[in-house]
C-alpha cells in the first residue's frame, strides 16, 4: 500500500458488526481509494472479532487489520494505531480517529474535505 493522504483508524472491541458498518460508510464515500487507509485495531477482542474482519477485508488493499496483545484501553488503543501510522507510513499527512458506531451522511463528501484540510492550513483533523 503506498501512503495515503489520509487514514482512518477504528478500534474495534467485540462488536465487528460495528466495525464492518463503518467501513462500508466510509468506503461509499470514497471516490479515490488511493487517497484513503482503514486501519482497525482490534483492542484484544476475547471474540474472533480479529480473525473475522481479517478474513472480510484480505482482498482490500487500503484497509489493514491488527491486534493489539491487551486491551489497557480507549486511548492506548488508539496510540497503539497512531504509533503502527506513523511507523509504516511516514509520508501521510492526517489521521481520522472514528468510533465503530459512526456513521457518514449520504451528502457526506471526503473528496472535499480533503481538498480542504490540503488547502487551508489552519484547519486539520490530527496534525501530524
Amino acid at each position: 500500500m503506498i501512503a495515503p493522504k489520509l487514514f482512518f483508524l477504528i478500534l474495534n472491541y467485540i462488536d465487528y458488526n460495528l466495525t464492518i458498518d463503518a467501513i462500508n460508510s466510509i468506503q461509499n464515500k470514497i471516490v479515490n481509494p488511493k487517497d484513503y487507509g482503514i486501519l482497525i485495531v482490534d483492542n484484544a477482542s476475547p471474540n474472533d472479532s480479529y480473525n473475522v474482519l481479517k478474513k472480510i477485508f484480505k482482498g482490500y488493499a487500503n484497509i489493514i487489520v491488527i491486534k493489539k496483545p491487551g486491551n489497557l484501553g480507549y486511548a492506548r488503543g488508539n496510540n497503539f494505531g497512531l504509533r503502527y501510522i506513523e511507523k509504516k507510513f511516514p509520508e501521510t499527512k492526517y489521521v481520522a480517529i472514528m468510533n465503530p458506531d459512526v456513521r457518514f451522511f449520504d451528502n457526506t463528501n471526503l473528496e472535499k474535505t480533503l481538498r480542504k484540510l490540503e488547502s487551508d492550513n489552519k484547519l486539520t483533523l490530527l496534525p501530524r
